[in-house]
């Protein structure tokens, strides 16, 4: 089988990690990760090693693909299945800022070297994770605001 692997720099991924462990719309205590006191001062590879099992082959599995893409065929409006059953990333191109020009996953990480070839695949260095929404309906809908009547209903 091939693979398509899109890689974010460790840059990247801290602040992803980060944004997870101080979620205050969370479902979850710090999304799964163990709690540690001091968070901050933790190197990455130490937040990484209290992420659950669950949460690290998710996020790795939402990175990968088991289909192969390389940018050139990528690099306008598309979308990428993911080995997440059900979720995609969309791709597009940065129009502005300082990635003007790049392929966009999701409207927040870009590609910032594409099709490195492997034997088994391709991979796509990023420059961050690539976001999805961890929040449950009942999350989603308590943020949107607008919909505190059927929210209510919902949770009734």
């Amino acid at each position: 089988m091939k693979y398509t692997c899109f890689a974010p720099v460790n840059e990247g991924v801290e602040p992803y990690i980060d944004s997870l462990y101080y979620d205050s719309n969370k479902s979850f205590p710090h999304n799964g990760i163990q709690e540690a006191p001091n968070w901050g001062e933790l190197s990455l590879a130490e937040k990484v090693s209290l992420m659950s099992d669950s949460l690290c082959e998710d996020l790795s599995k939402y990175h990968l693909s088991g289909e192969t893409f390389l940018q050139v065929n990528i690099s306008g409006a598309t979308t990428c299945s993911t080995l997440i059953t059900g979720r995609n990333v969309t791709v597009d191109i940065f129009r502005e800022g300082s990635y003007a020009g790049k392929t966009s996953l999701n409207g927040h990480s870009a590609i910032i070297d594409g099709d490195i070839e492997a034997s088994n695949g391709v991979l796509h260095i990023c420059t961050a994770i690539i976001p999805r929404s961890d929040r449950t309906i009942d999350d989603q809908l308590h943020a949107e605001g607008d919909f505190t009547i059927f929210h209510t209903a919902l949770q009734l």
